[in-house]
């Protein structure tokens, strides 16, 4: 083996010096599982710089190992919309859940904001610019949405925490091009009350979760027609398959998976499996 012989001061590509601490003397270095040399303190001149050619390859691998470290360059956030106003609340404000898109328009709803700052849905072009509300929440119709907002043709749908009939959250409907909601079902505490995130869709049937109501008022698994009717509770939790469902459901082959905020046997939740 060639032994590769150079000052103990390595210049990077980059030109900064990574400096050695302390005198390297016959030190092994591991290109590569089948590849080592050695690195050797000249004895006689530490300023001396010598490699040879049959080094020039290992060096390089060397260099390649130093420079593997190297933070890169992180992608530039790109404001698209500013939500909120200090002195309109008709502005679209504080947004509890993720976007869907269709086309070339994302949909969200917020939790506050709007005509009676209960809530609204907005739009925002993927590209930029003012958010539209599309429509805004006052009590009947709910208050508060949570959670993103599922799509099915033209229709948005959502859920909110309060309002409605009972107070205990809705169901709603929107067109994409906006309106008044609709309410496709309440909450009535039998069925599930305060649901804490959105919706997700499958065909023609809508599943959720609420983090209270149901047989024992710690929360249940419901499902609802995109066209309304009756809510369905398909399960409700006890306390020792937990309690609090938050969060949306998650559709896999028939079954829908969630989690729980509390409960189960260390008391501090549990992740769950519903058949759909």
């Amino acid at each position: 083996m060639t032994a590769c012989i150079f000052a103990p001061r390595l210049r990077t590509l980059s030109g900064s010096v990574r400096e050695l601490d302390h005198t390297l003397k016959s030190s092994r270095v591991t290109v590569r599982d089948d590849v080592t040399f050695n690195i050797h303190e000249h004895p006689q001149n530490m300023n001396y710089r010598h490699l040879t050619t049959s080094c020039l390859p290992m060096f390089a691998a060397l260099m390649a190992l130093f420079l593997a470290g190297a933070p890169t360059a992180q992608a530039q956030v790109t404001t698209l919309a500013n939500l909120g106003s200090s002195d309109n609340s008709t502005i679209a404000a504080s947004p509890p859940g993720g976007l869907t898109v269709s086309g070339s328009t994302l949909y969200g709803a917020t939790r506050f904001g709007g005509a009676d700052n209960q809530g609204t849905v907005s739009s925002v072009p993927v590209y930029g610019g003012a958010p539209t509300v599309l429509a805004s929440f006052n009590g009947t119709n709910g208050s508060n949405p949570v959670g993103g907002l599922a799509l099915s043709g033209g229709t948005l749908y959502g859920i909110t925490e309060k309002g409605g009939a009972n107070n205990q959250g809705v169901v709603f409907s929107l067109p994409v091009g906006g309106g008044t909601p609709t309410v496709v079902a309440s909450f009535n505490g039998t069925n599930g009350s305060t649901p804490e995130d959105g919706l997700t869709l499958s065909g023609s049937t809508l599943y959720g979760a609420t983090s209270s109501g149901g047989a024992n008022n710690q929360g249940v698994v419901f499902s609802l027609p995109v066209g309304g009717g009756a809510v369905k509770v398909r399960a409700t939790f006890p306390g020792t398959n937990g309690w609090n469902p938050v969060g949306g459901l998650t559709l896999s082959g028939g079954t829908l998976y969630g989690i729980t905020q509390n409960g189960g046997p260390n008391g501090m939740g549990t992740v769950f499996a519903v058949s759909e």
